[in-house]
């Protein structure tokens, strides 16, 4: 089981969820103060979900080629709303 975990395919995010996994649990238990504490252990947790996520794409055949194309997408529509927002702004007639 651990040969299909380190594919290289999914070895990056195999790694990543490890790594998330550990840290998480060491700002946990970790017993002096950590500034931030809980917003680290936060972003680590989504980091995880991220990477399991990734991860699991991996065995569906063009997932993770569609969830590039579709954050792309949705990153030039965003891109595409401010230029739009922008030029309405620039154009706006003061009466």
């Amino acid at each position: 089981i651990l040969i299909c975990i380190f594919i290289i395919d999914r070895a990056i995010s195999s790694i990543c969820y490890l790594m998330f996994m550990f840290l998480t649990l060491f700002l946990a238990f970790y017993p002096n103060y950590i500034p931030g504490r809980v917003f680290l252990i936060v972003m680590c947790v989504f980091c995880q979900f991220v990477a399991l996520l990734w991860y699991t794409l991996s065995y569906i055949p063009f997932a993770r080629n569609i969830a590039v194309c579709v954050l792309a997408g949705y990153a030039a529509a965003q891109n595409h709303l401010q230029v739009c927002w922008s030029n309405a702004i620039d154009n706006e007639i003061i009466v």
